[in-house]
């Protein structure tokens, strides 16, 4: 399936999972490739909450679908970073995390 915008359709579909996000997140985690524009799921992750409530499998999910080669990332990333950080500071220390945080201040976000 290695294809952005299916790869893009079901991270937005994990994040119905509900208290099986998770799970939802380890299962197609192996089948997702990164996606260029990943607004729609930066929107759907906050509007959920999911950052500050599963904040290891919202970092794995980002971690995944942002293309850290994209010359335009969306500002939204920042929010999930930081709440990210507010839920669990200890996944800050983690290469994903520093990773997309130095991606993000690379363009003043």
């Amino acid at each position: 399936m290695r294809d952005a915008n299916a790869s893009l359709n079901l991270a937005m579909a994990a994040t119905y999972a509900g208290s099986c996000f998770s799970a939802a997140v380890d299962a197609i985690a192996p089948l997702l490739i990164c996606a260029e524009h990943c607004s729609c799921l930066s929107e759907r992750l906050l509007e959920a909450a999911l950052a500050a409530t599963e904040p290891q499998a919202t970092l794995k999910l980002v971690r995944i679908m942002a293309d850290v080669g994209c010359r335009w990332p969306d500002p939204k990333l920042r929010q999930i970073l930081d709440q990210i950080r507010e839920a669990e500071a200890r996944l800050t220390a983690l290469g994903v995390f520093r990773s997309l945080d130095e991606y993000l201040r690379k363009y003043d976000l």
